[in-house]
């Protein structure tokens, strides 16, 4: 087996031994399926690697939370799976040491198969209070006025995608004001920010949005928008 984690971990200290280079066509769809063998050949290579060389896996959280973590996560891998529903619980595994630096990304594979979608979020956000607003619009979703604060997206609200996202995201410590700049901010790869990259992973894939906000021109009453998602070029270029 190629190993999963070499085509998707970025680790700063174990990225010789764990990253690789994935190759498919741009746009192809691939969502090969992995058997519980080899997922848990691959989860056991991060385990060994965290707990043998990782410098801080116990530094924010206690070895005995840890240990059942790894433990838990190794029993849960007893069904065939995606690299995405794979990358999942190594990207929750890593965000509850709590450490900025260590940074799981999916495969080159992954991003290269979004390349003909029109996944990309068209809107920036800003993050106050645990409240959603709208910070920049591109374009194509200017029937949201800037400003306007975010109350659902997709009948999911703001404070259930919070809920959801902010604890995929690798922080500093305890630091929560950390993870909210990552979601409204560009990611630690400089590809695009984590509310874009998570949510079509943790919440829904999608290209369509149906988003519920409140102008501040009015705040009396709540409006409601369908905006189209950007495909790959036009989302660099709005950024």
């Amino acid at each position: 087996m190629r190993s999963i984690l070499r085509n998707m971990i970025a680790l700063p200290l174990l990225a010789a031994a764990l990253c690789g280079n994935g190759q498919s066509e741009p746009g192809e769809q691939q969502s090969p399926t992995y058997s519980p063998k080899e997922l848990q050949e691959d989860y056991s290579v991060l385990r060994t690697a965290l707990e043998n060389i990782y410098p801080s896996l116990y530094r924010f959280t206690d070895r005995s939370i840890m240990t059942k973590l790894l433990d838990d996560g190794f029993k849960s891998l007893d069904r065939p799976e995606t690299e995405i529903e794979f990358y999942k619980l190594i990207a929750t595994i890593c965000a509850r040491v709590h450490d900025e630096h260590l940074i799981p990304k999916p495969s080159e594979d992954y991003y290269l198969s979004l390349k003909d979608t029109r996944h990309h979020f068209p809107l920036s956000l800003k993050i106050i209070d645990r409240r959603i607003y709208v910070l920049t619009a591109a374009q194509s979703a200017n029937a949201i006025p800037v400003g306007s604060e975010i109350i659902s997206i997709n009948g999911k609200s703001a404070e259930e995608l919070l809920t959801t996202l902010l604890p995929t995201i690798p922080s500093d410590g305890y630091i929560q004001s950390f993870d909210l700049r990552h979601l409204e901010d560009y990611s630690m790869t400089e590809e695009e920010n984590l509310f874009d990259l998570n949510y079509p992973i943790f919440v829904e894939d999608t290209n369509s949005y149906r988003i519920e906000f409140i102008d501040r021109s009015d705040r009396s009453k709540i409006n409601v928008a369908t905006i189209s998602g950007m495909d790959d070029r036009e989302y660099k270029r709005y950024f």
